[in-house]
């Protein structure tokens, strides 16, 4: 029987229907496991709230497996899963875990990768990641690098094919980068440079790590107090 997003509000009273009937029901995916980021979660809640019991059989996961392999931080790590499809929505997202010590970890379709990582550069700064790409298949990948480093990467290649789950280190306990330092680097790079300031903050992010919007903002007034002085 097939069971997926578009056709769960039919299956599941036909499934329910099924079991109290007394027949057995095995839910299962082609890759993975059911009920982690994808609509099976539904159908176990339908059928514990009718009281049927839900046994699980251990299986792969992609979480675990990432998690496992990637080199990152495994006593907390959070799972996010899919991130909204636009920019706007997903940097939102980013904004709410920007903060999180634990590793982040992401599912994302190979079309929108690269949109991901641009949108965490921008919001977590320039921090750790892995990419493991089609794992446990004949072209399994595993890359290990900056945000920035993996971005460019994959744009070099043109294309990126087969599922993603992407993993970036939480937030450091300390900022190691005093604010001053940071709003001097601005203002060297605005003298030197004159480039805009989108530009700049792009820069400086890059070279310390952090996200592009903190820089940003920083930028702006580096540069209002600068015209206000007349330079």
């Amino acid at each position: 029987i097939s069971f997926y997003e578009h056709n769960e509000r039919v299956r599941i009273p036909e499934i329910l229907a099924r079991l109290v009937a007394g027949q057995s029901v095995a839910l299962v995916v082609s890759a993975g496991t059911p009920g982690i980021s994808d609509p099976g979660y539904r159908l176990v809640k339908a059928v514990a709230d009718r009281g049927i019991r839900v046994v699980p059989v251990p299986g792969p996961s992609g979480v675990s497996a990432a998690v496992s392999v990637s080199g990152l931080p495994s006593d907390r790590f959070l799972f996010l899963g899919f991130l909204p499809r636009k920019s706007g929505k997903r940097k939102s997202r980013l904004r709410e875990v920007e903060n999180e010590k634990a590793t982040l970890v992401f599912y994302e379709s190979p079309r929108r990768l690269l949109g991901l990582l641009a949108d965490a550069i921008d919001i977590l700064g320039d921090r750790s990641a892995v990419l493991c790409r089609e794992m446990t298949k004949l072209h399994e990948e595993i890359l290990r690098d900056t945000l920035s480093v993996l971005l460019e990467t994959l744009e070099a290649r043109g294309e990126v094919r087969g599922e993603c789950i992407l993993l970036v280190a939480g937030k450091a306990a300390d900022d190691p980068v005093p604010a001053g330092e940071i709003e001097a680097a601005v203002a060297a790079e605005l003298d030197r440079s004159r480039q805009a300031v989108s530009v700049v903050a792009k820069k400086i992010a890059k070279r310390y790590g952090l996200p592009k919007s903190r820089v940003y903002d920083m930028a702006l007034r580096v540069k209002a107090e600068r015209d206000d002085d007349g330079r």
